[in-house]
């Protein structure tokens, strides 16, 4: 049996790790690409964007904690 409303799932997206998310931050929305901060990810700056095909890659920055 094949199901036909079949479609992605919009949470299923790759997800990318970044040193400077600020900078690419800018650099996204600089170029036309607006940028949504996302919650709910401890530990995680983070944010997503559409690509030119409809896809909604996210891009985060582990928070650093600082300590001896």
């Amino acid at each position: 049996m094949t199901e036909t409303d079949l479609r992605p799932f919009r949470k299923a997206r790759p997800a990318f790790l970044v040193r400077r998310l600020g900078n690419l931050v800018d650099h996204m929305e600089d170029h036309g690409h607006p940028v949504t901060g996302e919650q709910g990810y401890p530990g995680f700056d983070r944010f997503c964007t559409f690509d030119k095909a409809g896809r909604q890659p996210a891009v985060g920055r582990k928070k650093w904690v600082g300590g001896s």
